[in-house]
């Protein structure tokens, strides 16, 4: 290919969620004060010293709250709208990816490309990943990927 047709060419951009562009830990970590406020030690949530039961106990609460993922935050307000804006732009395909559980209410795709829409980036792409990231990124064969995993 050219450097002409190259150029010209629409880029195939794979973004994930949490991590990237929302702001999981402090979701999770709200949840856990919330939950666990009545357990001796609360510093420990803000820590990262959560028990295995504690964790088994936040993420019940989690997968029984209805559509809980439409609850978490962007890192940066008004940067997906941003990012919506110059992939118009500049002719990029995004894709969004996750590899969120399911929780109460409507299916993990839906929660996502509600949650995108709310925050500006409108009709999007979203790929539920259940196994490999690499293998994903390898069968688009994309351009760029933003993850927060190597």
């Amino acid at each position: 290919m050219n450097v002409q047709a190259r150029a010209r060419r629409v880029r195939l951009i794979l973004l994930d969620v949490d991590g990237v562009l929302a702001n999981f830990r402090a979701a999770f970590e709200r949840e856990a004060n919330r939950h666990l406020a009545d357990l001796p030690d609360p510093d420990r949530v803000d820590a990262g010293r959560l028990s295995n039961q504690d964790m088994k106990r936040v993420w019940t609460r989690i997968q029984q709250t209805h559509n809980w993922w439409l609850s978490v935050e962007p890192f940066e307000p008004g940067e997906i709208a941003r990012l919506y804006q110059l992939s118009r732009q500049r002719r990029w395909e995004v894709v969004f990816m996750t590899k969120r559980p399911l929780t109460a209410g409507d299916p993990i795709q839906f929660q996502t490309q509600r949650w995108l829409e709310e925050h500006g980036f409108h009709h999007p792409a979203v790929v539920t990943v259940p196994g490999s990231r690499g293998e994903l990124v390898n069968a688009l064969r994309l351009d760029i990927v933003v993850d927060d995993q190597l």
